[in-house]
């Protein structure tokens, strides 16, 4: 299974929809389907 790790960069690329949001959502779609896993700091 892989693993990803999700900064805040990250995160604020997908909501302000910069280039990479697409390979964001596609990995949490990823995570919310069983096949990967996502984690990101307490502090994000």
């Amino acid at each position: 299974m892989k693993r990803y790790v999700l900064d805040t960069s990250a995160l604020l690329t997908l909501r302000d929809d910069e280039p990479g949001a697409e390979r964001i959502a596609e990995v949490l779609q990823q995570a919310a389907k069983g096949k990967a896993r996502c984690y990101g700091c307490f502090i994000s």
